[in-house]
């Protein structure tokens, strides 16, 4: 057996790692590299930067629509959300719709009954009728 087929126990990454590569490699990596790369990032000489929202979501266990809507609002909304968390569930739900989404509406329910919503929406209110007393 030549010393070429043998793994190199040191780690060929020059820190900070960037998750996409390490993503990649990480199929190809025996459990000894693993183990190795695990205890540098562990004792912090080699640190991980540039997480993909999938890579970020699984580490900190966290939806990536939450992720999403926090890379969406702005930063001052960021900062609220530091001092009352409950903002988020209100700014993920809370959401416009696109021109597709409406046209996708307007195709599986029909043209006539979105104008006639826009029709009751726009009618004025009813007279109220008052009864005489006798």
């Amino acid at each position: 057996m030549s010393d070429a087929s043998v793994e190199s126990p040191h780690i060929f990454f020059k820190p900070p790692v960037e998750g996409r590569r390490l993503a990649r490699q990480l199929s190809k990596m025996s459990s000894a590299r693993k183990a190795l790369l695990a205890h540098e990032i562990e004792t912090g000489t080699v640190s991980i930067s540039k997480l993909s929202r999938r890579q970020t979501s699984r580490l900190l266990k966290v939806a990536t629509g939450y992720i999403a809507t926090v890379s969406r609002i702005s930063n001052a909304d960021r900062e609220r959300l530091k001092h009352n968390p409950y903002l988020l569930t209100a700014w993920h739900n809370r959401r416009s719709l696109k021109d597709a989404d409406v046209e996708r509406l307007l195709a599986r329910n029909g043209l006539d009954r979105a104008l006639s919503a826009i029709d009751r929406m726009t009618a004025p209110p009813p007279p109220k009728v008052q009864l005489a007393a006798e």
